[in-house]
């Protein structure tokens, strides 16, 4: 029961190492600030069996004392909050992939800042229901580039068929309606008139995106007496007759789809009226939406995957408690370094240590009874190998050499781990998700049961 307790402890206090710049990438693990306890408290709330330097559960009595609230913390997740968690989750990829890579999920490149001073944190994101399906989406305004650069986007995720949506890009000139619509200006006025040139966006359930549904810009005969039509190739007047208002304006109003758009002399015949009737027949009943936007900063937004994954972990606690001592979570979890786990197997499991190469620090080996069972790579964000034997109760994501493969594999997706890539010859890769922040495990299995575990913080985007 203790052990229980033991991994409760350590998933509150999950906060993930992130970046590494391949899958096998290794290196160095810093400990969070909100770690829960040091690797001094977990080997003394243990105790330790003198003679085999395994840790031991607490006595029956101990057992016995431990309390309600605690069984009660360890509850499965709400299942509309891991929903929740899942799809900030993903989001936090696509900003990852911004972050490191400056590219969009669709494989479109983004310019780098125009600005020798800018960063990425100048930009913003809001993860909020704008289009009001039930679901949060992602919208990010990106304006540290020249002006073709800048863009504002909308990315739905659809956590049921596992779906992501590009639903909306512009130029970052927007504004948010709770009727669906969106008014976008254009990045420059390049019409006649003061006013400045927009397109109206409606969300559209069927296609989870949103299409353009009407445009407008106007002409005014105080700043251009005459307009130049292309199709006529000729310079034509103001057309007076039509300005039946007499204020010098007129306007060009579209409606459907862009395709179908067309900017010529003879579009040029809306008075005042007529546009103020086009506008607010979508708007005048509208409420105007201003999502909370904040920096896009690794920090924040990688705060999203550690909510997911700690969540994960809980509800898999509640299903399936882990046995055992988790060198794995302990590691990728932050709360111990390799240097932690490395001396406290030292200390309590009778391992030896030793360095491979005399003028490479970076990565040491474990041996148990003679035999190599544990290595340690200390580069980039580090990672952690275990094979051949198990030794005592230490596990790797509940993994150990010579468990049953089948078995191992449901315990990988238990924890939020899903098939990247591999083989039967060259091992199976898996996964918690592409951005910064999440956690690789990587196993080899022959005649059914599992030879070699590896786990390491994962970024696909990093290096």
């Amino acid at each position: 029961m203790k052990k229980k307790i033991l991994r409760k402890n350590l998933l509150l206090g999950a906060v993930l190492m992130f970046t590494v710049t391949s899958l096998w990438g290794c290196g160095n693990n810093d400990t969070s600030d909100e770690e829960t306890s040091s690797m001094e408290q977990i080997v003394s709330e243990e105790g330790i069996d003198e003679e085999d330097g395994v840790l031991n559960d607490l006595t029956e009595e101990e057992t016995e004392s431990t309390s309600d609230e605690e069984v009660i913390s360890e509850d499965a997740v709400n299942q509309d909050e891991l929903t929740t968690a899942l799809i900030r989750h993903k989001y936090s990829g696509v900003l990852s992939q911004m972050t490191c890579a400056l590219q969009l999920p669709e494989g479109d490149m983004i310019e780098a800042p125009y600005d020798s001073n800018a960063e990425m944190m100048d930009n913003t994101y809001a993860i909020t229901d704008i289009d009001g399906d039930g679901y949060e989406e992602l919208i990010i305004n990106y304006s540290t580039a020249s002006m073709a650069g800048m863009f504002a986007a909308i990315y739905g995720y659809n956590p049921e068929t596992d779906t992501l949506t590009q639903e909306f890009v512009s130029f970052p000139s927007v504004t948010f309606y709770d009727n669906g619509i969106i008014k976008a200006d254009s990045s420059h006025n390049h019409s006649y008139g003061e006013l400045w040139p927009s397109g109206l966006y409606q969300y559209d359930a069927d296609t989870d995106s949103y299409k353009q549904i009407g445009y407008a810009d106007s002409w005014s005969k105080e700043l251009a007496a005459t307009y130049y039509d292309y199709s006529s190739e000729q310079e034509l007047p103001f057309p007076d007759d039509l300005d039946t208002d007499k204020d010098g304006i007129l306007y060009n109003i579209q409606e459907g789809s862009p395709e179908n758009y067309t900017w010529n002399y003879e579009d040029y015949h809306y008075n005042e009226a007529d546009y103020q009737k086009w506008y607010n027949s979508y708007l005048i009943n509208a409420k105007e939406i201003t999502p909370e936007f904040q920096p896009i900063d690794s920090e924040s937004f990688t705060a999203y995957t550690q909510n997911y994954l700690a969540m994960i972990e809980k509800n898999k606690e509640a299903a399936d408690p882990s046995t055992g001592t988790d060198i794995g979570l302990m590691f990728v979890a932050g709360d111990s370094s390799l240097q932690d786990i490395s001396e406290m197997l030292v200390d309590h499991y009778g391992i030896t240590m030793e360095q491979p190469y005399e003028d490479f620090e970076d990565e040491w080996i474990g041996k148990y009874e003679g035999q190599e069972v544990f290595d340690f790579m200390n580069l980039n964000a580090g990672c952690i190998g275990y094979k051949d034997m198990q030794v005592g109760d230490i596990t790797i994501f509940d993994l150990y050499p010579g468990m049953p493969e089948e078995e191992a594999l449901r315990k990988i997706e238990s924890y939020g781990f899903y098939f990247l890539d591999g083989s039967e010859e060259s091992g199976y890769a898996y996964i918690t998700g592409d951005g910064l922040g999440n956690r690789a495990i990587w196993y080899c299995a022959e005649d059914g049961k599992v030879t070699n575990i590896s786990v390491n913080p994962y970024c696909a985007y990093a290096g």
